[in-house]
């Protein structure tokens, strides 16, 4: 019966601790100037160090490094993206010719979905 007891308040005591908050992905539409103001959508996943992006039809998923200022992903054509948590700015750099390129996105709210 003691041991009974002793499970029980363990159990109790471990509901009452606080537990690390799972984050939801955070979604954004981004306006890509070197695409002729083309918008990409954008699923960042902080637990997962994963960001989705996709454009139409076409869709990619990168490892991702995640900064308190910035996430930072590479896709397989060679071109190296930075975003910036502070002004949702950006930046492309295409890593092949060394050139660069800012873009703007903004928060978005996720869509509702039926599953």
């Amino acid at each position: 019966m003691r041991k009974l007891q002793t499970v029980m308040i363990a159990l109790t005591v471990s509901t009452m601790l606080p537990s690390p908050a799972i984050a939801a992905p955070t979604y954004l539409h981004c306006e890509l100037s070197y695409l002729d103001g083309a918008i990409i959508n954008l699923a960042l996943d902080e637990q997962a160090r994963k960001v989705t992006w996709s454009r139409g039809e076409a869709s990619m998923v990168s490892d991702a490094a995640f900064t308190a200022d910035a996430v930072t992903w590479k896709t397989y054509s060679g071109m190296t993206f930075r975003l910036s948590r502070v002004d949702l700015s950006l930046i492309r750099i295409d890593t092949t010719t060394d050139k660069s390129d800012k873009s703007q996105c903004l928060l978005v709210r996720a869509r509702n979905r039926a599953f």
